[in-house]
């Protein structure tokens, strides 16, 4: 699945820098790739890790948030 955002890109014209923004196709490759970055930079657990784990530990999704200490 893609989708369009709007995308600021600089390009050089002549020795000249033309800022322009303007619709661009995005799609879900690239915004998984992001988050795969995000969660290494700050440590972020991705939602499979997680599912596995508590898969591994046997426990409900109600009792994992409790040993989490997030509510159910």
């Amino acid at each position: 699945m893609s989708y369009i955002a709007n995308y600021t890109n600089t390009y050089d014209i002549r020795g000249h820098e033309i800022e322009i923004t303007a619709p661009a196709r995005f799609d879900d490759q690239a915004a998984k790739l992001a988050l795969e970055k995000f969660r290494k930079i700050y440590g972020v657990v991705s939602p499979e890790k997680m599912k596995n784990l508590r898969k591994k530990w046997n426990l409900s999704q109600r009792k994992f948030a409790k040993v989490l200490g997030w509510s159910p």
